[in-house]
């Protein structure tokens, strides 16, 4: 049994010292971070507001026929608004926008869905014109000045057996580099 002992101990070391005495390579690799600026979505201040609508329409505001003031013609009754977001980051990155795909309006009593819908402008448009239609998810690039804007719109669907009242609700938007 010693002897057994004695050799399994020997077996062990001559592993080890010729592990330790073999021919080694080294390689090195490079560690590398780009801190972006941290990306800014400013509301502009201007609202989703259909106005006053009849049972019986089904009102849209199409965020990618924006007139001045973020208004849009509205089924020949007038102007209504669109909301308009302006994103500050990365010159040239690339952000993708989300968001709920419907939130509820209510009036303390009865409900009604809105849908929403997105155009989307690589540059800070000042200009209110709306942009390419968006979905949100997809991959769009800020300008060369690190700017972008996007307008929500949207639809209620048809305007049928609900009360009349005024219906809010609240919607978050939110952005990230992709």
């Amino acid at each position: 049994m010693k002897i057994l002992l004695a050799v399994i101990v020997f077996a062990g070391f001559t592993t080890t010292a010729m592990a330790q005495g073999g021919a080694g390579d080294d390689a090195t690799v490079t560690a590398n971070a780009q801190i972006l600026v941290a990306l800014d979505l400013d509301h502009n201040g201007t609202n989703v507001d259909f106005g006053a609508v009849q049972v019986g329409n089904s009102p849209a505001l199409d965020p990618t026929n924006v007139e001045g003031d973020n208004h849009v013609e509205f089924a020949g009754i007038g102007e209504r608004s669109v909301a308009r977001f302006t994103v500050t980051g990365a010159a040239g990155a690339q952000i993708q926008f989300s968001g709920q795909s419907a939130i509820t309006l209510s009036n303390d009593t009865h409900e009604m869905t809105f849908t929403p819908d997105f155009s989307y402008s690589e540059e800070d448009s000042n200009d209110d014109r709306g942009g390419n239609g968006y979905n949100l998810g997809e991959d769009v690039n800020l300008d060369e000045n690190g700017k972008g804007t996007i307008w929500m719109g949207g639809n209620l669907g048809t305007i049928a057996n609900i009360s009349a009242g005024e219906y809010t609700g609240e919607y978050t938007l939110s952005v990230v580099y992709n």
